[in-house]
């Protein structure tokens, strides 16, 4: 059974690790070491280890090894449904285009020639934007079936990760990481209106309680979702 409170008060078991989460989650790009320490988060949970990991410099290199391989997972499961959106724009394009270079400066020409060619393209664009709502719903179960395996393909067995995600523990997770998601940026946006109020240091500290929201939402849903992947 998920415990869903734990994970939601993980990040808060130390504050220390939490502001560091905090500082590094503000810095742009720097960012990204957050995916990685959240892969590593899901590690620990499924080795039994409960307790929040303390940020070290010694684990900054496996933070970044992870994150690349979750970017590898990311566009392996998202570049079919891309191309073929793509796929739809580009045969909307080229149906219109012939009107477009007749008329270039006639806008609304160019409007009207842009609508019905759309929906030369719409039923493939509508296929590419199913298959990447399904791609984006097996996404976290890919990653963490590649975290449990500790294999790249296991994130690729389609099967295996459909059989996983099509489960109840799985879509009401999703469900209440997506819940929390929102209730964080309602926190955060709250926080930020009192923050910018204050010249100069006001909006340097909303970066940094922004990114204390991103640091506490991956860590509590990397908790969650390694609770969920089963063999």
């Amino acid at each position: 059974m998920v415990n869903y409170v734990e994970a939601m008060k993980k990040p808060f078991s130390d504050l220390k690790t939490l502001g560091i989460g905090a500082v590094i989650g503000a810095i742009p790009l720097v960012n990204m070491l957050v995916s990685g320490y959240g892969a590593k988060t899901a590690e620990d949970v499924l080795s039994k280890k409960n307790k929040l990991r303390v940020w070290a410099v010694a684990d900054l290199g496996e933070y970044i090894i992870k994150l690349i391989m979750m970017l590898i997972i990311q566009i392996g499961y998202m570049i079919i449904p891309a191309i073929i959106i793509a796929i739809g724009f580009g045969s909307a394009l080229l149906t219109a285009l012939p009107i477009i270079m007749s008329n270039p400066s006639d806008m609304t020409t160019i409007m009207n020639s842009i609508l019905p060619s759309l929906a030369v393209g719409a039923p493939i664009i509508t296929i590419g934007a199913i298959l990447l709502l399904v791609a984006a719903f097996l996404l976290p179960m890919a990653i963490m079936k590649w975290l449990k395996k500790d294999k790249l393909g296991a994130a690729f067995s389609i099967g295996s990760v459909v059989k996983n995600a099509l489960t109840m523990d799985y879509i009401v997770s999703l469900i209440v990481i997506f819940v929390y998601a929102i209730v964080l940026s309602i926190v955060a946006m709250i926080i930020g209106m009192i923050l910018l109020i204050i010249p100069v240091v006001g909006p340097i500290l909303m970066m940094v309680v922004s990114g204390g929201i991103m640091f506490t939402l991956t860590t509590t849903q990397y908790t969650i979702l390694a609770q969920v992947v089963k063999d």
